[in-house]
């Protein structure tokens, strides 16, 4: 390390190398079936049945209901997924289509290859530590007003 570098004693700067390097890699690999990182978070959602509208999209993944929904117009646009009315716009469902149920598993394995090709100098209990310490970190701090942080 270099003498007095202030930059490269904090575990923040080497954080975000870290998740820089896996989301570039990660972008890469989607790349190659034309699909966003946004678009993979919201197809592997459906996929797993963990979501199935904009609300319980965006609920789920953790972003803006607007950011959900200009990424499932594009995935419709792909005929990747279909919205299936209901009695209003809230109660819309989203499905993936044929074309996509046979894509996400090629997606999941990218996903794994990536994760794989990142994390397989650890072991499986340093993994199992990392994910609990990240959880950790990242569920104490939201529930912190980070609007007061730069007072």
């Amino acid at each position: 390390m270099e003498k007095n570098s202030h930059l490269k004693k904090h575990l923040g700067y080497w954080l975000s190398r870290l998740q820089t390097q896996i989301h570039i890699s990660f972008e890469h690999r989607l790349s190659l079936y034309s699909i966003s990182v946004a678009q993979w978070c919201i197809l592997i959602s459906l996929y797993d049945k963990q979501a199935n509208s904009l609300m319980s999209l965006a609920k789920y993944i953790e972003v803006h209901k607007s950011a959900i929904s200009r990424v499932v117009e594009q995935l419709v646009k792909n005929s990747l997924v279909t919205i299936n009315d209901g009695a209003d716009k809230r109660s819309q469902v989203i499905t993936l289509t044929e074309k996509s149920q046979k894509l996400v598993p090629q997606l999941l394995a990218e996903a794994n290859k990536n994760d794989e090709w990142y994390f397989n100098c650890l072991n499986a209990d340093e993994i199992s530590q990392l994910k609990s310490i990240i959880k950790k970190m990242i569920g104490y701090k939201t529930k912190i007003n980070l609007n007061n942080f730069m007072e």
